[in-house]
């Protein structure tokens, strides 16, 4: 660990152990793998321990000081992550949404025992995640009657999530999609985990502003009314998507292939596996799966961005 202009930088640093905060119903645990609370870089840093905290637990950064930038490099989480209140993430808990995190992977379950907050694969809020991954299952398991969690395969919130792809199951209590429960923009990304959430959900992003190039294979559940799509429950732009999962909520007036129907939504070349049942079509293009695999192979050089990223993925070593 260096200070270089009243920065921290931490570098190659490992942790094997378990990490557990004996009073995890506080909301300042700041509990994590390799760092509490910094400002400054992250870089080469692995975490194999189980980690158990309160708010902000993560396998890698807890919680990142709230008037300051944080730079998360070529870091990966391997365990379990598991917090009693809030802002969960496989790399990064809670960020002020100033952290910048790239070439990260996680491949542990993040499991949220209460019923709020925000929780990623990656991180619970991000300003801009960049070829990022995630094997790992999003959970929500509060019993409450309205659980309010926003739990994302990449982040719970996020600003710009480039180049990322989700493998894991997402279970969220109020917003879930399979790279970001509630986002701006969404660029070259692709899911292909199952989605269930007790609110809104969507393929890629529960709510998102624009999502452009990005794909989804997971089925997408929302078990309410509201809004539920293949690509996003709801979306203002949709350029070039493709949703091959099926889509279901409680009601279809909310419902659609690739986002629920609005006056504010425009959709350009966005295309959905056509099967015997679909949902609404709202404005994007059914095509037969000879079709579909040829839109999908024009963005499918995404999952080639970080060939490393799919084997640890993969075998999680």
């Amino acid at each position: 660990t260096n200070k270089v202009d009243g920065q921290t930088i931490i570098k190659k640093s490992y942790n094997y152990g378990v990490v557990r905060l004996k009073n995890t119903e506080i909301y300042n645990g700041n509990t994590a793998g390799i760092a509490g609370s910094i400002s400054g870089k992250i870089e080469d840093c692995y975490n194999y321990g189980n980690i158990y905290g309160g708010f902000s637990v993560a396998g890698i950064l807890s919680n990142a000081t709230s008037d300051a930038n944080i730079d998360i490099n070529n870091c990966y989480n391997f365990a379990e992550i598991t917090g009693e209140v809030s802002n969960l993430g496989g790399i990064c808990g809670s960020t002020s949404y100033k952290a910048n995190i790239y070439n990260c992977i996680n491949t542990g379950d993040v499991i949220l025992k209460d019923s709020s907050g925000y929780n990623g694969g990656i991180s619970a809020t991000v300003n801009k995640a960049i070829n990022c991954y995630n094997a790992g299952n999003i959970i929500t398991q509060s019993d409450k009657n309205n659980p309010g969690s926003l739990c994302g395969g990449i982040c719970g919130v996020g600003t710009d999530i480039l180049n990322c792809f989700n493998l894991g199951y997402i279970k969220a209590g109020s917003y879930g999609g399979g790279i970001v429960a509630s986002g701006n923009n969404v660029e070259n990304c692709y899911n292909i985990g199952n989605i269930e959430s007790n609110s809104i959900a969507g393929g890629i992003g529960g709510s998102t502003t624009n999502v452009t190039r990005c794909y989804n294979k997971g089925n997408v559940t929302a078990n309410s009314t509201a809004p539920t799509g293949g690509i996003a429950g709801w979306t203002t732009k949709g350029i070039e998507c493709y949703n091959a999962g099926n889509v279901s909520n409680n009601d279809s007036k909310y419902l659609g292939e690739i986002a629920q129907p609005s006056d504010k939504m425009t959709l350009e070349n966005c295309y959905f596996l056509q099967k015997e049942t679909n949902a609404p079509a709202n404005g994007a293009t059914p095509k037969s799966k000879e079709e579909m695999d040829k839109h999908v192979n024009k963005i499918s050089s995404i999952e080639r961005v970080h060939p490393e990223g799919r084997r640890l993925c993969s075998t999680g070593s």
